[in-house]
């Protein structure tokens, strides 16, 4: 696909000789600090005044340089070192934002610096992040009311913020400040931002202070809500980036932002009179506000892909907060609901989408787009990693390794490239398009294969451009039985084959709603008179991730009949909702099989032996989960990131080419009872062991010995 054609001037009018003159490259240059102060005073013409050092970062020579600003701020003057500069004007095409160019007294070169005096006037009615009046005003981060290098990325700055205000205001900004009088200082290089008005301070709880109206009264709504995402934010993100406690910010007129440690909002809209399905959508949205200061404050965003690297994976990264805060032991209902959403509103407002590339924040238009598509981007962009898990893992190392710096999207995509192998030639045509995929069943039954019945789906994608999709099968009572991804070229068919034949009830394409698409027809089937009659046993979500592997350096797991002794190497736990019941062990060690009670003796006349001990390689085991208590304590630290890649891949190898077929009903996993394990075992070769405990309901006890995959039982034996 063609690039999209860079923003340029319509016409050279009287600016011309000294847009000429500007320099290459504004995106190779730095603000390195500003100081910012807002006279407020007259809410029909705020003015506020930037002090800014700019500073040249490639080896281009400026004669003149060129700065970003809503149509809603009009540059009064621009000064140097005492000197009045000469000033023009454009509009920037495509995007609400007017460029001003700067005659400089003298060029600038490579590492040069110049501090400029912007005096700006900020109208009173702007953008939804630009607003005055009497009872107060806002200048959101990221609204375009300070200045931008280029079109498509808000500056990150350390800055200091002073306010003067009508008598009873009290002005909030990014960083701390000692007191009402004091600007506002952050040593951080994150977003601008200001809001004042007529406030009272209070102090909800520990690491939060709310800047409350007059009319918000009673308890802070969501505080617990709000204090728990922050929690899974920084659990899967690291730290918050900014200085001080949270700041909750009552601004009103359903306002929902997030800046360094703020909370920009409306409290009246999370009341508890709001509409069900409204304050889904709004407690979704509060966890991307939040999920600011652990992606979109952290790093300067550079290039065409700079709003949607901001605000997209920003978006991502609350959706999954919240997911993880609203989900039980199914996550599907959850994710449907949360990323659902954003599909539902992005087919309905299909008629003006538009590519991400080249994306200018600042409008209601962008925020609607990165809203939609943005995220739902960001989302597919996750699934091409080996689970969710590592994907925030490398996001968290992206962001710990480039904290404050200057990023775009080929340093992440060189990041994810090397330790990942992800798919993304399937991300452009979404990032610089609009065409995309278009999935529908167009045929589905039972058939009998080679290793028993299954249940065929035929996926077609009758779109213009080829995506990866999930495929998802439902019993009768709701629950996953399988889930499974499949790449479907534009024009092309691929069939997905799922096991437990007769018990699938319903066939869901894209079941979370996360891929962007063109209609959603003929995605979900529904059979009527499937189940086994047989009694339903629960199961649970089971996943792993990179980073759940550990070192181990002399571990012991006793289980029913099966003891692993002396084992060394690492471990990559598998989780359910009610805690850790598989691992993979990569290494060596020894496995002793000792059945007890009354199957020793049968286990002793098929053998010859009490016991048969094994050296061996990987590990595939299953356990109660009561057992993790024994084994946590015997594991060290994360192996690190250098060390995951091999690691991962033997874990992966010994899981596939296990018995997965025992304590797991397709990807979800039963939970062994107490007294139940399975260990499958690398002998020499390639060839494996396995072993089962499998308590049953009479109260006798079932254990088999056999080799896998060939099936030969070596003991088998019900005491």
């Amino acid at each position: 696909m063609d690039p999209l054609p860079r923003p340029r001037f319509d016409r050279l009018g009287p600016a011309a000789p000294l847009l000429v003159l500007l320099g290459s490259g504004a995106a190779a240059d730095t603000l390195t600090d500003a100081t910012i102060s807002i006279d407020a005073r007259d809410p029909a013409a705020v003015a506020v005044t930037h002090r800014v050092t700019w500073r040249v970062d490639d080896a281009a020579f400026r004669k003149g340089i060129e700065f970003f600003l809503a149509p809603e701020v009009r540059v009064s003057a621009v000064g140097s070192e005492g000197e009045s500069l000469p000033l023009d004007r454009r509009d920037v095409p495509g995007g609400n934002l007017v460029g001003w160019s700067v005659r400089l007294p003298s060029p600038l070169s490579s590492g040069g610096t110049r501090v400029l005096e912007i005096e700006t006037v900020v109208r009173p009615e702007g953008g939804p992040g630009i607003r005055s009046g009497p009872d107060g005003g806002r200048l959101l981060p990221g609204s375009g009311w300070f200045p931008r290098l280029t079109p498509e990325a808000g500056e990150r700055v350390p800055h200091s913020l002073s306010f003067d205000l009508p008598a009873g205001m009290t002005g909030i900004a990014a960083g701390t400040a000692g007191s009402a009088a004091e600007p506002w200082v952050t040593d951080n290089p994150v977003r601008p931002f200001a809001s004042w008005g007529r406030w009272t301070r209070t102090t909800p709880g520990e690491g939060f202070v709310a800047y409350r109206r007059a009319e918000s009264t009673g308890e802070i709504p969501r505080l617990d809500r709000i204090a728990s995402l922050l929690d899974i934010l920084a659990t899967g993100a690291g730290e918050a980036v900014g200085e001080g406690n949270w700041k909750l910010v009552d601004v009103g007129d359903g306002v929902l932002a997030g800046g360094a440690r703020t909370l920009l909002w409306d409290e009246s809209a999370f009341g508890s009179e709001s509409d069900e399905a409204k304050r889904a959508l709004l407690d979704r949205d509060l966890a991307g506000a939040l999920a600011a200061s652990y992606w979109a404050e952290c790093m300067r965003f550079t290039g065409e892909y700079a709003a949607w690297m901001s605000g997209g994976v920003t978006r991502y990264l609350g959706d999954l907060a919240a997911i993880v805060h609203d989900r039980g032991d199914e996550t599907i209902p959850v994710e449907a609901r949360i990323i659902g959403s954003r599909r539902a509103a992005f087919l309905e407002g299909r008629g003006d989408d538009r590519p991400l590339r080249g994306l200018i924040p600042g409008s209601a238009e962008t925020e609607r787009h990165l809203d939609t598509r943005g995220a739902l981007v960001a989302h597919t962009l996750a699934e091409c990693a080996w689970s969710r898990g590592d994907w925030v893992v490398l996001l968290n190392v992206f962001r710990r390794e480039h904290l404050h710096a200057a990023v775009d999207w080929a340093a992440l995509k060189a990041a994810a490239a090397e330790r990942f192998s992800l798919p993304f030639h399937e991300l452009d045509p979404l990032l610089d398009g609009t065409d995309l995929p278009d999935f529908r069943i167009v045929d589905h039954e039972p058939e009998e294969g080679r290793q028993g019945p299954r249940y065929r789906v035929d996926v077609e994608n009758v779109g213009q451009i080829a995506a990866s999709v999930d495929v998802a099968a439902f019993a009768a009572d709701g629950e996953l039985i399988w889930n499974s991804r499949v790449y479907v070229p534009a024009g092309g068919m691929r069939s997905q084959r799922f096991i437990e034949a007769g018990r699938v009830a319903r066939i869901v394409i894209d079941p979370r709603g996360l891929v962007p698409q063109l209609r959603l027809d003929d995605e979900v089937v529904e059979r009527t008179g499937a189940g086994s009659g047989e009694p339903w046993v629960p199961s649970f979500r089971f996943s792993t991730s990179a980073s759940l592997i550990f070192e181990v350096p002399d571990l012991t797991i006793e289980l029913n009949g099966i003891t692993i002794s002396g084992f060394h190497g690492a471990l990559q736990k598998w989780q359910t909702p009610r805690g850790p019941t598989g691992a993979s062990l990569i290494g060596e060690g020894k496995v002793t099989i000792a059945p007890p009670g009354d199957l020793a003796a049968d286990f002793r006349e098929n053998t010859g032996s009490d016991r048969l001990t094994f050296d061996v390689g990987d590990i595939w085991i299953r356990f109660p989960p009561a057992k993790w208590g024994e084994i946590e304590p015997q594991i060290g630290s994360y192996v690190g990131d250098s060390a995951v890649p091999p690691l991962v891949r033997r874990a992966r190898a010994i899981h596939r080419n296990a018995a997965l077929d025992h304590y797991q009903r397709g990807i979800q996993a039963l939970l062994p009872p107490p007294g139940g394990a399975l260990a499958c075992f690398a002998l020499e070769g390639e060839s494996l062991r396995c072993f089962l405990a499998q308590p049953n309901p009479d109260g006798t006890t079932s254990m088999r010995l056999w080799d896998h995959p060939g099936g030969e039982t070596l003991w088998e034996s019900t005491r």
